[in-house]
């Protein structure tokens, strides 16, 4: 039997869908997601039913000007442009190969179907009433909660950061983790202190190392209040290596002795720790390092760790 909890996650996904679907803002988005549901679901019948929702479908994604209004769909996310590669690609392999049977010009005709995939991916899924796809995300656990962020974060929910402070409170795990990657680096002090809190209670290192991580890429007034010294004896390389940047970027002539003696030191958490720090903070100083800090056989120590 389906329990309560599930009963109120699956009642909130389909309320949130019939909101919009009864938006009279949204009829023409409406028609074109019709049309691409009834390609879907007549293709068991053959061909030609669902050829006909698919063109119906495209026609309404072209001539009612949404391919133009949301250009922007297929511009900026990175999954669009291997579909376009792959409906280019075709028709470019007739002009340099012969097709003596005609077996190349019937697969480049197959690739209209790539434009069906591209007419539902412009649907105005933005307009939904998100307080109930937030409650959603906010009673979600596990998997699922991750699933609602990832959502929430693609339609550009605001207060995002907020209802991500929210459900970190709650959730356990490595779900922990995957939510910090989420919050963004104007999250502010608010989320900082929670962070420092999250830090402190946490035994599971990589959430450490995760909440460590994600402070770093708050601004700096944030990130004050933020406390990287206790983290900095830590065992955890990936732990000792998030910490020293976010000391490094606040003192930098103060620390900057501290990789130089880590990128040599006889401890190997402390030289993997080194070599996580990014590039610019390490690079500088390697040379120099390598050099004077290091014979022959600790270079070719120093080689295996690539």
């Amino acid at each position: 039997m389906m329990s309560c909890y599930k009963w109120q996650c699956r009642h909130m996904d389909i309320s949130v869908a019939m909101d919009w679907l009864k938006d009279k803002k949204t009829r023409t988005e409406r028609l074109l997601f019709y049309a691409c549901v009834g390609a879907f679901f007549s293709m068991p019948l053959g061909i030609a039913p669902m050829t006909f929702f698919g063109i119906l479908a495209a026609s309404v994604w072209l001539f009612s000007g949404i391919a133009f209004r949301r250009r922007h769909i297929y511009i900026q996310h990175s999954w669009s442009w291997p579909i376009i590669l792959l409906m280019i690609l075709p028709w470019v392999g007739l002009l340099y190969s012969p097709d003596a049977t005609g077996l190349g010009l019937k697969y480049a005709k197959k690739t209209h179907y790539w434009i069906y995939g591209m007419a539902l991916a412009a649907v105005a899924f933005n307009r939904f009433q998100s307080k109930q796809l937030v409650q959603a995300f906010l009673d979600a656990r596990g998997n699922r909660s991750l699933w609602y962020a990832r959502l929430l974060n693609s339609l550009g929910i605001k207060n995002l950061d907020q209802h991500l402070l929210t459900a970190l409170r709650h959730q356990t795990g490595s779900v922990r983790a995957d939510l910090l990657e989420l919050l963004s680096p104007k999250a502010g002090k608010d989320a900082a202190d929670m962070l420092a809190g999250l830090a402190a209670s946490e035994n599971n290192p990589d959430i450490i190392a995760a909440v460590v991580k994600t402070v770093n890429r708050l601004d700096s007034d944030s990130s004050a209040v933020f406390d990287y010294a206790p983290f900095l004896n830590s065992n955890h390389p990936e732990i000792k290596a998030h910490a020293l940047i976010g000391l490094y970027r606040r003192t930098p002539e103060k620390y900057s002795s501290t990789i130089a003696s880590w990128l040599h030191s006889e401890d190997l958490d402390q030289r993997k720790a080194a070599l996580l720090l990014p590039v610019d903070q390490r690079t500088s100083l390697l040379p120099t390092v390598l050099k004077k800090c290091w014979p022959p056989k600790k270079m070719s120590r120093f080689c295996l760790l690539f």
